[in-house]
């Protein structure tokens, strides 16, 4: 099987590769992370590359850096971060959002938008990593793998306690599939096509299950991803819905099939710029952190850093409504 995949840091030879680097095939069984076991997992879902640092940032950093590998007994959470879109904005024409090129390439050669945000959201996770154990000479260096999940390729980063998901389906025009059971949607990368809606969220579901089969002690777990009450959640983005609705039925899913019910957060995205101030230091310092390395990220790239008043609005607030997934 032969595949086409971007996985990594963007480097020379990605850019010059335009998009993506083309890949034999890998071994897709799941491996532990650096051969840890864990507590339990808690799971965050969301639609773009900087959806989690902004919404949901306290709680992720809070959870990442509750593991300390120093600790010869799991003391923590496996974070599992999967991002549906690639964030590529504007369907598949990046033109329109960037014309990013790396700052030590002499050359100007255009890098696709949703790479360049890929490089961001890992940049997010690394900094949160950094304060739970080994970092720096001799540490472990990310593993990056193409992970085949429901008949569905897709690539895989782990790092330390975190495991993340890039799924990459076409973001904006294209977020209407949801609505139709019978519509095909592409990934970015060309690694796959999901058939329709039930086959999206079914690939997901198996996301959540083969998570909680590899390294957890024992069947716990927490799901956050954005409110789908549009009441409670008002003027949110299309694709920030239809990521809460997928990862509520995945999860409700893996509920049934495992007979257990998990707690789950659902989270008010861009209407908390409306709402109080409800976290201080050091949560809000934090996510404001997550957030800057992301966007320096960015800038590195030439790349629009997204960076404003909106964003440190959100980096205040961050507001969520608890059930479970046997609601």
């Amino acid at each position: 099987m032969i595949g086409l995949y971007y996985c990594g840091k963007l480097n020379q030879n990605t850019i010059t590769t335009r998009f993506i680097k083309l890949i034999g095939l890998f071994t897709l069984a799941c491996l532990q992370v650096n051969g840890q076991s864990f507590k339990e997992a808690s799971y965050y879902v969301i639609a773009h590359q900087d959806d989690w640092q902004l919404f949901m940032g306290a709680d992720a950093y809070n959870d990442i850096t509750s593991h300390k590998e120093t600790q010869p007994e799991p003391t923590g959470k496996k974070v599992v971060i999967i991002y549906t879109t690639a964030g590529n904005l504007n369907d598949d024409d990046d033109r329109k959002s960037c014309n990013c090129k790396a700052t030590n390439d002499s050359i100007e050669r255009r890098v696709p938008y949703w790479q360049v945000r890929e490089t961001g959201a890992k940049s997010s996770v690394h900094l949160a990593a950094a304060s739970i154990g080994s970092w720096g000479p001799g540490a472990p260096y990310p593993t990056c793998d193409t992970a085949l999940i429901n008949n569905h390729y897709m690539v895989r980063y782990r790092y330390k306690n975190t495991v993340s998901y890039f799924m990459r389906l076409k973001s904006g025009a294209y977020g209407n599939w949801y609505d139709t059971n019978d519509f095909h949607v592409g990934t970015v990368d060309g690694l796959t096509i999901y058939d329709s809606r039930r086959d999206f969220i079914n690939t997901l579901a198996a996301v959540f299950d083969g998570e909680m089969n590899n390294e957890l002690e024992q069947d716990k777990a927490t799901f956050h991803y954005p409110e789908i009450d549009e009441r409670k959640n008002p003027n949110d983005h299309h694709d920030h819905y239809i990521a809460g609705r997928c990862a509520a039925e995945a999860a409700k899913l893996v509920s049934k099939r495992r007979s257990t019910c998990y707690s789950q957060q659902l989270y008010i995205d861009y209407d908390t710029e409306n709402l109080p101030v409800n976290i201080y230091n050091p949560d809000v310092q934090n996510e404001a952190a997550l957030t800057a390395v992301y966007c320096l990220a960015l800038l590195d790239y030439n790349a629009w850093p997204e960076w404003g008043a909106k964003y440190r609005e959100w980096n205040n607030r961050n507001y969520y409504r608890t059930s479970s997934t046997c609601e």
